[in-house]
């Protein structure tokens, strides 16, 4: 049977859902102007029901230590997130200035979590997709033919070219069989990455 949860009564636009069994679920999106039915994207909001909870509570977000302080490095726009395995979360947004980032959860047992900010190069396309299967092993798509791939360092740009000419279609969405078994859809496509190594 379906019911409505409490957390219908906060004022976002809830774009994104998430999570994993020892984690739970975790949703976010963007505040709206009250009467209205779409964004501020003045401020974003994440929400975590960790196993066992019976409600959702607000998640606290760094701020992007490039900024003068929360007021201008707080999440603004969430434009995707995802889990990678049970102990890595990734949000991918851009802050009040407009400056674009990574915000990314680390947990050692997929409960507590410690979140931090990983700046993203200001001209990036943006991503609408964000999976993976363990803390090095997360992969991001989307504007474009833009796919990159996070090896626990660094976010590494991957070449998508199954034909002569590199794929320049939006991708949409992403699934992860398990490691190196990716799959991914966009305009006019279906991407299948299988191999032993990014």
């Amino acid at each position: 049977m379906w019911s409505l949860d409490a957390i219908s009564s906060q004022p976002f636009v809830f774009r994104n859902v998430w999570g994993s069994a020892a984690s739970g679920a975790w949703i976010g999106g963007d505040e709206r102007v009250d009467g209205q039915t779409y964004a501020t994207s003045m401020h974003a909001g994440v929400f975590r029901r960790a196993v066992g909870d019976t409600s959702f509570a607000a998640v606290a977000l760094p701020y992007d230590p490039a900024e003068l302080g929360p007021r201008w490095g707080a999440l603004a726009t969430l434009y995707t997130a995802g889990m990678s395995g049970d102990g890595s979360a990734w949000i991918v947004g851009k802050s009040v200035s407009s400056r674009p980032g990574y915000w990314r959860a680390t947990s050692a047992d997929g409960v507590t979590f410690t979140w931090s900010h990983m700046d993203r190069p200001s001209l990036d396309k943006s991503f609408s997709a964000v999976w993976g299967t363990g803390p090095n092993d997360t992969w991001a798509a989307g504007a474009y033919g833009r796919l990159r791939h996070w090896d626990g360092t660094d976010w590494l740009q991957a070449g998508v070219m199954p034909a002569k000419t590199p794929v320049t279609n939006d991708l949409y969405a992403m699934w992860a069989a398990g490691p190196h078994d990716l799959w991914v859809v966009g305009d006019d496509l279906v991407l299948h990455h299988a191999s032993n190594g990014p």
